[in-house]
């Protein structure tokens, strides 16, 4: 927008208030401190911002250079004018929300405008415009234009899908937690699972890292092909899963309650009933490693405005975790015998229902942050 004081107003008043209660995280160009040159940081939010909004009004050249990058470049950009006369030919077939500040209600109604038409760009399945240059997947500036080829290539050999529909994560979901179990098993030898072969001590720590490190490493390679989110906030996050996943597996498995060591000590000298007992310590069980590990991702790293829609998205991650986890359970405690010999069964049941639903959780939970990036306000 023009750098002038009548549009400042409308920024804090308007654009700034309306695009953050649609969810978003709101910069613009003179609110950054940076010693650089302003053009430079302009054009770095450019390339950063999931959005942009623009004000066409009077027709500012500056404007019209940074909306000619942003559609270059493929970023979505909502558009605001006072005059059809703003409009030049090239741009007049876009969706652009016109005010008329001698309106009454000016300021209300194009608040509201925004917020739509904010919301309905970020839900589009088709994002618009196309870029002029095929996006590539960079992990750092000076590796993109290797690894773009790299990816390019790969992908038209194995006929990559190119959007990771849910078939794509179910399966790497499913290939992360079987081979989490596996490599617990072969590297520590403690047992395929179930009671019997419980983590405690420092081994109830590694559990929780060991198991987990190939849903990280899924989340990795399925975000260097179809680019989910950004690299930074993908290491952010599962550096901050894993350490958490391993308190989680420590308080479980080792508190101290009364005079017992863990939940299952406990609840087997609280409660007789073995299938009771059993869908009781998978629900505790599922929810410590689910809630604390999901919550401290949205508090720690995925920081939004309306942090309140974030802990509700987590929530109902956390539920979906803790009762696909239990009916996994329950399902092979109802047709499998309480024995023994299907004891390491149930274990290996639970830990890979449980892994794959937080493969699912974290993939949902960084798209719905991703989305949340910052704007840059022309």
């Amino acid at each position: 927008m023009p750098f002038q004081q009548d549009f400042f107003g409308y920024y804090d008043r308007i654009y700034k208030p309306a695009l953050e209660s649609a969810g978003y995280k709101v910069n613009h160009a003179a609110e950054i401190n940076e010693i650089k040159p302003i053009t430079d940081q302009i054009l770095n939010c450019i390339k950063n911002a999931d959005m942009i909004l623009c004000d066409l009004t009077n027709k500012n050249p500056n404007v019209m250079y940074e909306l000619g990058i942003a559609h270059a470049i493929g970023k979505p950009v909502l558009l605001l004018a006072q005059n059809t006369k703003d409009i030049s030919f090239d741009i007049a077939h876009i969706r652009i929300v016109f005010y008329n500040t001698n309106d009454k209600n000016w300021e209300i109604e194009t608040f509201k405008k925004i917020v739509t038409t904010a919301n309905a760009t970020a839900n589009s399945e088709e994002p618009w415009p196309k870029p002029l240059v095929d996006p590539v997947v960079k992990i750092s500036d000076s590796w993109s234009v290797i690894f773009s080829t790299f990816i390019k290539v790969i992908g038209k050999k194995l006929a990559f899908p190119i959007k990771a529909g849910f078939v794509i994560r179910f399966l790497a979901a499913l290939a992360a937690g079987v081979l989490g179990g596996a490599i617990w098993t072969m590297i520590f030898r403690r047992g395929l699972g179930g009671s019997s072969a419980e983590p405690h001590l420092m081994d109830a720590l590694m559990w929780g890292l060991v198991t987990n490190i190939p849903v990280v490493l899924a989340l990795i390679i399925l975000n260097i092909f179809y680019r989910f989110s950004e690299f930074r906030k993908i290491w952010f996050t599962t550096i901050c899963y894993l350490l958490v996943m391993a308190l989680s597996g420590f308080i479980f498995y080792d508190i101290r309650l009364s005079d017992h060591i863990g939940f299952r000590q406990y609840l087997e000298f609280k409660l007789t009933s073995f299938m009771v007992r059993e869908i009781l310590l998978v629900i505790i069980w599922s929810a410590l490693c689910s809630l604390l590990p999901l919550f401290a991702i949205s508090h720690f790293v995925l920081k939004r405005v309306n942090i309140a829609k974030v802990y509700l998205k987590v929530f109902q991650m956390s539920f979906l975790t803790i009762l696909i986890t239990t009916m996994c359970v329950s399902f092979y405690l109802f047709f499998l015998p309480h024995d023994p010999m299907f004891d390491a069964g149930r274990g290996v049941v639970a830990g890979v229902a449980l892994r794959v639903m937080l493969f699912m959780s974290l993939y949902n939970i960084l798209v719905y942050g991703n989305n949340s990036k910052a704007k840059v306000i022309a």
